[in-house]
C-alpha cells in the first residue's frame, strides 16, 4: 500500500512539498504544512507550518547523511527539506516473530516507526531503511492458491506463499492518479452528468399557466417564461440528455417556479 499525493497542495493536510517549492506557487505556508520545520511568530502563530516531526527529522531522521538527507537540513525554525519520499524498510518483530519488507512516506515512518528504531537494540527487534525510493526494490509475500481448480472436484489445490520482488515507487507521481483511480473518477464523471440532466428535466422553466374563475380568485401562477429559443415539450423530451446539459453549470438556480395568490375561501 501506497499513499497517493493526489490533493492539489493547497488542500493538503500532509507536508509533501518543501518550503521553497510552496512559496513559488504562491501558497500560504502560514497554512500549507510542507516538509520544513516549524516556524513561529512571537505570539505563536505559525510563520511556516512545517512537518510536525520537522525537527526529530533533521537531528536524527531524513535530514541526515546516513538516511539520505532529503528532509530538513537543521533543527532551526525554518529549515526546509526536499519534500515526501517512500521509505523502504525491513523490520523484524521479536515480540510475534514475524518479518516484512515495506515502504510508506518518511512522514508517516517518523511518527510510527521512528521510536522503533531508536529502541531496537533494547527490544530486540531489527528494523532497517533499505534505500531511497525508485533505487531500492523490496521483496513482498503473497499468498495464493497453488493453481486455478481450486472449485474442481477433487481438486488438490492449496495456498502457496509466494516472494515477489518490486522497485518502491517515488512518492511524488506526474498526477497522482492510478489507473484505476482513472477508472472510478470516469464512472463518477458518467454518473454526475446523467444526474446533471435529470435535474436540467425537472428544473426547466415551462409556459406560464393560469387556473381560477374569471376574476382572478384563487388563481395559481407559474411565474416562469420559457426563455427565447427553447424547444418546445415534445422535441424537449426527445432531446440526448448530453444536449439538456449543455451549459447547466452557469445556469443560476431559479425560485420556486409556482406562487399562490389570493385565495377566495368563499
Amino acid at each position: 500500500m501506497s499513499v497517493r499525493n493526489v490533493q492539489p497542495a493547497e488542500h493538503n493536510m500532509l507536508p509533501t512539498i518543501s518550503l521553497e517549492e510552496a512559496r513559488s506557487k504562491g501558497l500560504n505556508v502560514a497554512k500549507v504544512p510542507t516538509c520544513a520545520v516549524t516556524m513561529r511568530g512571537a505570539s505563536g502563530e505559525y510563520i511556516a507550518k512545517g512537518c510536525p516531526k520537522g525537527k526529530h527529522c533533521a537531528q536524527s531522521g531524513f535530514g541526515s547523511a546516513r538516511f539520505g538527507a532529503f528532509g530538513p537540513k537543521s533543527p532551526d525554525a525554518g529549515s526546509s527539506g526536499t519534500g515526501a519520499e517512500n521509505v523502504p524498510y525491513y523490520h523484524y518483530d521479536i515480540g510475534s516473530s514475524t518479518e516484512v519488507e515495506g515502504f510508506m512516506p518518511c512522514f508517516i515512518f517518523m511518527q510510527t516507526m521512528m521510536d522503533k528504531y531508536e529502541s531496537q537494540r533494547r527490544t530486540g527487534d531489527i528494523l532497517e531503511i533499505l534505500g531511497r525510493e525508485g533505487k531500492c526494490s523490496i521483496t513482498i509475500l503473497e499468498t495464493l492458491p497453488s493453481d486455478m481448480n481450486g472449485n474442481a472436484n477433487g481438486s488438490k489445490t492449496h495456498m502457496v506463499e509466494r516472494a515477489k520482488t518490486i522497485e518502491v515507487p517515488r512518492f511524488k507521481t506526474t498526477d497522482g492518479k492510478s489507473v484505476r483511480m482513472e477508472y472510478a473518477l470516469k464512472i463518477r464523471e458518467n454518473r454526475d452528468r446523467t444526474e446533471a440532466a435529470e435535474n436540467r428535466t425537472r428544473m426547466a422553466p415551462t409556459v406560464a399557466e393560469h387556473f381560477g374563475d374569471a376574476d382572478g380568485a384563487g388563481d395559481v401562477e407559474n411565474v416562469l417564461e420559457v426563455p427565447e429559443g427553447l424547444v418546445d415539450a415534445g422535441e424537449a423530451a426527445a432531446m440526448d440528455p448530453d444536449a439538456l446539459l449543455a451549459g447547466i453549470e452557469n445556469s443560476p438556480i431559479p425560485p420556486s417556479g409556482r406562487r399562490v395568490g389570493r385565495i377566495n375561501r368563499s
